[in-house]
């Protein structure tokens, strides 16, 4: 009974790293002491007080979202910063969350092991290579409940097999330079297994990576680490890797420097028969470099590593803005949490009981406008010598159940910032209109026109819901998409070999 013992210490020191622990009741402090003091005349009484708001996390928030609308300039300020800190954390700590397998076997073959963790999982987890040598293998293993990157490392090596991630790539679009992205891969080949150090932070699994450690000019050791998420996170790019410490088999705490090497290509574009082929977002993996000075004793080894990266992703489809009162607000606007904005334009109900709105829609800065007129329209970075073929019509995924008309784009203000891509689907989920109970009215049509200027994409759409049986007035609209979040993500790796 070791391993799951182990699995829920793990979990706790990931949520001492990301989030911190919540107070026992007993012990709570009082909030609203503690919101006072932040406007303490004393320096470190305030200080005091943001530290043990901080470390009290969720419970805090409301009464720091109301101080954040105080009188009291000094608590107020503070008060947001911590709010805007608890959240950040908080959020890091949903998406870390890992996926929870057990992998129970005796005398099993590995081809059924692997079907077996696919199905816990919800991930294609599979055999490659020469499936049919490996496939008779027989695994015998108890991995305990635990998280996925665990499990799989455990049945590494069991199975004396190494993992490798890819995705899946559409031939009909690659053949065209463009995205070509699909479901990711997590493979399975035969090779000789060696130990990797590792660091597990929930969905992100952190390893030293093949290409290893160098010396560089003027003592400076460069090392490189793969970092891996779960398939179901989809990773937008790197930021950045920070090292906190790093300390020597003699001893020696070596300095950090900031790396002055080119970071590893994410692999968003490379050679298929002959075109550039855009496959992107990132298939789930992408590799940092750490450099450090290296002591002035002969070392062999790190004893420790330990430090952060900053990954970008992208969230799951959620509300980001949101408009009440929906058949009164002509004329209103919304602003999302992120950037971007939503103008009710027009609304009128029609007398068989139909629904016309007419929005604008300004996307957040930097953010891919998730537009949804039977197609989906994305503005891809151009490469910016090589031309692109002409764009040939790509089979829709599922037939529409209404006709939509064309959508009108208009890019203006200088050089367009790359091709608008049109990728066959039926997404009608970028707008939903609910009645004050929550029940969502039918999309039957819609109609957009897209205008690019200097780099901002706004967009004017009307739409047409019907309601269903039993439904009350409209009541809100909301705008659905995915949105950009940051994630700081620790790791601490152990006895990592030196050049």
């Amino acid at each position: 009974m070791a391993r799951p013992r182990v699995f829920v210490l793990g979990l706790l020191s990931l949520a001492l790293l990301i989030g911190g622990l919540h107070l026992a009741a007993a012990d709570a402090p009082d909030v609203t002491k503690l919101i006072d003091q932040l406007g303490s005349m004393k320096f470190a009484d305030r200080e005091a007080a943001a530290k043990a708001l901080d470390e009290l996390g969720a419970p805090a928030l409301d009464a720091l979202r109301k101080a954040a609308k105080g009188e009291d300039a000094e608590a107020r300020r503070r008060a947001a910063d911590l709010v805007t800190k608890i959240e950040r954390r908080l959020e890091t700590a949903r998406y870390l969350a890992a996926k929870t397998v057990r992998i129970d076997c005796k005398a099993k073959p590995l081809a059924d092991v692997v079907a077996d963790l696919a199905k816990q999982s919800g991930y294609d987890v599979r055999i490659d290579g020469d499936a049919r040598k490996l496939a008779a293998r027989s695994v015998t293993l108890d991995t305990g409940a635990t998280t996925f990157w665990q499990a799989l490392d455990q049945l590494c090596q069991k199975a004396d097999v190494v993992d490798a991630m890819e995705p899946y790539a559409d031939p009909r679009l690659i053949k065209q330079g463009l995205p070509a992205t699909g479901p990711i891969s997590i493979l399975l080949r035969a090779a000789p297994r060696s130990a990797t150090p590792t660091s597990f932070a929930g969905a992100v699994r952190i390893r030293t990576a093949k290409m290893g450690s160098a010396h560089l000019a003027d003592g400076v050791v460069s090392l490189a680490l793969e970092v891996a998420l779960e398939p179901r996170v989809v990773l937008e790019k790197p930021i950045s890797l920070r090292v906190g410490k790093a300390r020597d088999d003699q001893g020696q705490t070596l300095a950090p420097i900031e790396s002055s090497e080119p970071q590893p290509n994410q692999g968003e574009v490379f050679n298929r028969n002959g075109m550039p082929a855009y496959v992107g977002p990132s298939p789930g993996v992408t590799v940092r470099l750490a450099q450090f000075k290296s002591g002035d004793k002969p070392a062999k080894s790190l004893v420790e590593l330990n430090g952060f990266v900053t990954l970008q992703v992208r969230s799951a489809p959620e509300a980001l803005v949101t408009i009440d009162d929906i058949l009164k607000a002509e004329g209103k606007n919304a602003e999302g949490k992120n950037g971007g904005k939503l103008t009710v334009v027009g609304v009128s109900k029609e007398a068989n009981g139909q629904v016309r709105v007419q929005v604008e829609v300004e996307a957040p800065p930097g953010e891919e406008q998730p537009v949804r007129v039977g197609r989906r329209i994305r503005v891809i970075p151009a490469p910016p010598v090589m031309p692109i073929a002409p764009i040939q019509p790509v089979p829709p995924i599922a037939p529409l159940p209404v006709p939509f008309p064309q959508m009108q784009v208009q890019i203006q203000g200088g050089r367009a910032a790359g091709n608008v891509v049109f990728i066959g689907g039926n997404d009608q989920n970028t707008f939903q209109l609910t009645d004050a109970k929550g029940n969502k009215f039918a999309l039957v049509g819609t109609g957009s026109n897209m205008r690019i200027m200097n780099n901002v994409v706004s967009v004017t759409q009307t739409l047409v819901f019907a309601p269903q049986a039993n439904m009350g007035e409209a009541a809100a609209l909301e705008y659905v998409g995915t949105r950009l979040v940051n994630l700081e993500v620790p790791f601490t790796l152990k006895d990592v070999p030196l050049p």
